[in-house]
């Protein structure tokens, strides 16, 4: 399917969720802002470290020139969360964003609306900033009916040759160079990009300097599947990825929904494991469980198909020595079989706290999902309400998460977890927080459309420095 570059234009703020290992730096980036046209782009910064922040978003043209006109000035306090939107005003501008916290610590969500002419909301996503690195790498699928794009911004003041190759179940197929001058940026599909045959390809798509292990990019992709725009994960290239063990927090098929995973081995070492489910309760499912062998560089996919009642899971890959990537995409269907909507989800590690946005209003709210992957230990875990200047809400008092039982899994609306938020409006931020090793994923439901919501890792993990990655 051959899609028109201002098509891509108008479709990119669809972008993938970008988890990179931290998302706490001296310098977060967006690698794509649109606005106009019936697009407006929102911020959420939400300070955990330690020192306040007084900055500024700076943005650039597609050309790298500087914008002034739109600097985005930033101030917020530990702890705090603060919102500001470019609005759906004038002709269609696509940019890019860089937020420099100096010695603070930053999460930064990009969330885009589109609305038609009559003013109702079409489709929203939410997009993590992320640090620059020297490559990243996504999954692609592209047949008659699917196909992916990328964008890509230079972080530095030089102009890049930056490398795009289709990767081929870990066999580099076809390679390109696509040059990028000083802070500019380029955004293309993956079939403008290379010429490929009507029988498609499915694989991977990699970026990279060649020769340099500098950090100067940021990157996001999207996806076009049955002419349905949805966000696509952009992941950390080789040897950023995750050792030990990979969990999709939320799992569901049956009842028209279906999940489909890519898992991708990013490291120098062969993974020889499976993907093992439990339910709600802890229970492990053992007739859902996937072989995954894997080869440096190699990608697999599988599916859990939409037939039969609703069934939600989480599921877990333990790679040992290997260092793994992995996308879950949902699709939901109605009864005929058409496509309405779709969205990918990264494959997570475990930890302690979690960070997330919280917006509830008359037409939207947010959900979480939250799993103790201990198979042994029970976990007493604390959900934190604060407010936009960093106070403390509320408490959750669910006894559903005062002992959540090894294994077992939560999922609900914050509303549910914090019912004096029903019937009222409220901006901030939950911390979701646990001394067993937890996950967590979330989604958004804004105006009756649903959307995934970047999760971060809580605390003050460090800053600066991004993720640094072998060249070839």
């Amino acid at each position: 399917m051959k899609l028109k570059w201002s098509l891509l234009l108008l479709s990119l703020l669809l972008l993938s969720m970008l988890v990179p290992a931290s998302l706490f730096a001296n310098t977060l980036y967006f690698p794509q802002v649109v606005f106009g046209s019936g697009f407006s782009t929102s911020f959420v910064i939400i300070n955990n470290g330690s020192t306040d922040v007084s900055s500024q978003v700076n943005f650039y043209g597609q050309n790298g020139v500087s914008l002034p006109a739109l600097t985005l000035p930033v101030s917020v306090k530990t702890g705090a969360t603060a919102r500001f939107t470019i609005p759906d005003a004038g002709l269609l501008t696509v940019v890019w964003g860089e937020l420099a916290a100096g010695a603070g610590t930053l999460q930064g969500i990009a969330i885009f609306d589109l609305r038609a002419s009559d003013g109702i909301l079409v489709t929203t996503a939410g997009v993590s900033a992320l640090e620059a690195n020297s490559r990243f790498v996504l999954p692609v699928d592209i047949t008659s009916s699917s196909t992916a794009g990328i964008a890509i911004a230079n972080t530095s003041l030089a102009s890049l040759n930056v490398r795009v190759r289709l990767i081929n179940e870990g066999i580099p197929d076809t390679t390109t160079t696509i040059t990028i001058p000083p802070h500019g940026q380029i955004a293309k599909l993956a079939d403008e990009i290379f010429s490929l045959s009507t029988a498609g390809f499915r694989g991977t798509l990699g970026v990279d300097v060649p020769g340099s292990s500098d950090n100067v990019l940021a990157a996001t992709a999207l996806s076009v599947k049955e002419g349905i725009f949805s966000t696509l994960p952009v992941l950390p290239g080789r040897d950023c990825g995750t050792s030990g063990t990979l969990y999709f927090p939320q799992v569901a098929f049956g009842g028209n929904f279906s999940t489909s995973f890519v898992l991708i081995n990013t490291g120098t070492n062969p993974i020889a494991s499976a993907v093992n489910f439990y339910d709600q309760r802890g229970n492990f499912r053992a007739e859902f469980t996937e072989p995954v062998v894997l080869q440096p560089g190699a990608s697999k996919r599988f599916t859990r198909q939409s037939a039969g009642d609703l069934t939600v899971l989480w599921g877990e890959l333990a790679v040992g020595s290997g260092v793994a990537q992995g996308v879950a995409s949902f699709d939901w269907r109605a009864g005929n079989g058409t496509l309405v909507s779709t969205a990918g989800v990264l494959g997570t590690r475990s930890g302690s706290t979690f960070l997330l946005p919280v917006d509830v209003t008359a037409k939207s709210s947010t959900g979480v999902a939250i799993a103790n992957v201990s198979t042994s230990i029970d976990a007493n875990v604390r959900l934190h309400l604060l407010n936009e200047d960093g106070s403390e809400a509320a408490i959750s008092n669910d006894p559903r998460f005062s002992t959540l039982g090894a294994g077992a899994q939560v999922a609900g609306f914050v509303e549910s977890f914090f019912p004096q938020l029903n019937g009222t409006t409220f901006r901030g931020a939950l911390v979701v927080e646990a001394p067993a090793p937890i996950v967590a994923t979330a989604l958004t439901v804004k105006e009756g459309l649903l959307s995934a919501l970047p999760v971060a890792p809580g605390g003050s993990t460090g800053s600066g420095g991004g993720i640094t990655c072998g060249s070839d």
